[in-house]
């Protein structure tokens, strides 16, 4: 046995030509989170030690409206801190809804079917307002759990949600059901309890702490095999893009239904 010390950033195949065997060594540039990725294509070294392959692509923001656009851009929050720095349904994206039991479901597809229409949603009565204390309606008014998706893609926006798209497959075929979830910017302090706020930075530095705290203006997707991880959230019917054509890259889930805000996260073995 002939022994080696192993490199932290790169992953090695060892072997020693003989003339009974042959085998190649081959090193494999590695980076240690998303934040040091500079190339279109790259492989991220997990904390496991797990390397999964990253494409990045400058982002191409949703359509919003210019109030909102505005009030990120000249937020001085906006891409630097974990504060939200949005307006639009702010206590709905950043405030958990409280009581009741959570809803288990075992795929997107069977949330999706569970869940009422976009169109009912979309033309609700009493209408879903936009403004920064808008409350969830009745029907976002539940708290659900995916034991077992797959992370597809991640970026951040300028408001600080980190914005995942979770799938039921690792690779996404073109017709899997696509969902979106969002890690949210945190709420102000005096809007929630310490044992919420606890609950929402946790769930940021489960993604920081895997994949480093992200940059706006670029996603990242994971296309030859999504991470698996269980979620629980809040519903939260995301009414402004409900019947556009939303999401990033060809990931785009066909549903305007979100869990946002995330309130646990875990990652999951393979």
């Amino acid at each position: 046995m002939y022994p080696f010390k192993f490199v932290p950033l790169f992953a090695i195949l060892f072997a020693i030509s003989s003339p009974n065997y042959s085998i190649t060594i081959l090193h494999i540039d590695t980076i240690p989170d998303l934040t040091e990725q500079t190339k279109a294509k790259d492989i991220l070294r997990l904390p496991s030690g797990k390397m999964i392959e990253v494409e990045m692509v400058e982002e191409v923001s949703d359509e919003e409206s210019p109030e909102e656009m505005e009030t990120r851009r000249g937020n001085d929050f906006s891409c630097v801190t974990p504060v939200f720095a949005g307006e639009v349904r702010k206590f709905s994206k950043t405030i958990p809804h409280s009581g009741g039991r959570s809803k288990s479901f075992k795929s997107i597809a069977d949330l999706l079917e569970w869940l009422p229409s976009d169109s009912s949603m979309k033309f609700h009565t009493p209408k879903i307002e936009n403004g920064e204390n808008s409350q969830r309606v009745a029907e976002e008014q539940k708290n659900i759990i995916l034991k077992k998706v797959f992370i597809l893609a991640i970026y951040r926006e300028e408001d600080n949600d980190f914005h995942v798209v979770l799938c039921d497959i690792p690779v996404y075929d073109g017709v899997a059901a696509l969902f979106s979830a969002e890690v949210s910017g945190l709420p102000d302090a005096d809007q929630v309890s310490s044992s919420t706020m606890n609950e929402l930075e946790n769930v940021r530095e489960a993604i920081t702490n895997q994949l480093g705290d992200l940059n706006c203006g670029r996603i990242f997707m994971f296309k030859n095999g999504g991470m698996p991880v269980k979620v629980k959230g809040s519903l939260f019917f995301d009414v402004h893009h409900a019947g556009q054509v939303h999401g990033r890259q060809g990931l785009n889930p066909k549903s305007a239904w979100e869990i946002h805000p995330i309130t646990k996260f875990e990652w999951l073995e393979e």
